[in-house]
């Protein structure tokens, strides 16, 4: 098939900006940009010229920004349509990932499909009201429940390279939180949690600027009340970032974690997951598997103290069974093709559903590229 996966120009993909999680939809882009190549596919990635997302990339703004302008964005997705309307073979299937990439669709008949990346957004119901035509995709079943007026017609949930992530031989006696130091992310609990247990913390985390009086009145006075025990380290290159999480003895999500990547990198890499039972952690963390779901920072501290019993080994195979990229990759495969089937058959395509995916085939199609996948 020949695909095309429009992306924001907000972010490169992959994610190239040090510190924080990874980003979640541009993460996402660049591993399936990578799997459906490896699979056959011609691939090609609409994003920022600065992109590296290992298939072919069209651009017309050279470089990523986080505070990219309203317009800036609409000039990107204008020329994406306008080079997918234009092409000499066209493409059989567009992937979108951003919301304003369905405002300048115009009346293209090449079956679109669009992956929601965020959280519930009343603002957003109304105009993806005004694309019923669109396959709208889920990355969790929490997502789901929380938005039925959207009547998505598949769940994939994300994934990355397992091959990317390895297991410590040796853990750390801290635990580690990955996030920004805004509300949202919810740090004070975990250092909270992390003092009732004992157990120091080191937090990979830059301040929320937007939210200044959260970090005046419930960080620094638990930073300096820690006495150490607690380590803010700032902002962490991705490399440094993969090895805190390595040898970590728990990440902890008091969030619920509505951006599961680093949750999903810490699994991978064996590390358990300890996060609130809400979210989109309901699908994440297998408890007493991956992980712990818990309710409050008291049972946090609780399984902090027990998450040793855990056997990181088996952490890592199950998060490799459920999260990788090239799980994700092969469901999508099957969307595609069951779209176009329904295209060519004149069907109403929110009649499709994604197919079940054979373990067995994807083993056979990828043996010898993710060999330590299958072996793990």
């Amino acid at each position: 098939m020949r695909i095309a996966l429009v992306a924001s120009v907000g972010v490169t993909v992959p994610p190239q900006a040090p510190g924080g999680a990874p980003g979640g939809a541009e993460s996402v882009i660049a591993e399936l940009a990578k799997m459906l190549t490896r699979l056959g596919h011609a691939v090609v990635v609409y994003a920022s010229g600065d992109s590296h997302p290992g298939c072919a990339l069209n651009w017309r703004i050279p470089s990523a920004t986080s505070h990219a302008s309203a317009q800036r964005e609409l000039r990107h997705l204008a020329y994406a349509w306008g080079d997918i309307a234009t092409r000499s073979q066209p493409f059989d299937i567009v992937h979108a990932h951003h919301p304003e990439a369905l405002a300048v669709r115009g009346d293209s008949h090449v079956p679109t499909v669009f992956t929601v990346h965020h959280d519930r957004d009343e603002a957003l119901f109304e105009h993806y009201s005004e694309f019923p035509d669109v396959c709208y995709v889920a990355t969790s079943d929490a997502q789901v429940s929380r938005m039925p007026e959207l009547q998505f017609r598949a769940v994939v949930r994300s994934g990355l390279d397992p091959d990317d992530y390895q297991s410590s031989d040796t853990t750390g006696d801290y635990c580690a939180f990955i996030g920004t130091l805004g509300a949202e992310d919810a740090p004070h609990l975990a250092i909270d949690a992390a003092r009732l247990a004992g157990v120091p913390l080191k937090l990979a985390a830059e301040e929320h600027t937007a939210q200044p009086a959260y970090f005046a009145e419930e960080i620094l006075p638990r930073l300096d009340a820690a006495g150490g025990a607690v380590r803010w380290l700032g902002n962490l290159s991705a490399g440094e970032r993969l090895v805190l999480q390595q040898k970590a003895r728990a990440l902890l999500v008091p969030s619920g974690c509505e951006e599961p990547l680093s949750a999903i990198e810490a699994m991978l890499s064996g590390t358990p997951v300890i996060a609130f039972a809400r979210g989109n952690a309901l699908d994440v963390v297998d408890d007493g598997v991956t992980g712990f779901l818990v309710r409050d920072a008291a049972e946090l501290a609780k399984r902090l103290r027990e998450v040793g019993a855990l056997d990181r080994a088996r952490c890592r195979r199950r998060a490799i069974e459920r999260w990788s990229s090239v799980r994700m990759a092969t469901e999508y495969e099957g969307l595609y093709e069951a779209l176009l089937r329904a295209q060519r058959k004149g069907k109403d395509s929110a009649r499709v559903r994604v197919p079940a995916v054979a373990a067995a085939l994807a083993k056979q199609r990828f043996s010898g590229l993710f060999s330590p996948l299958w072996e793990a």
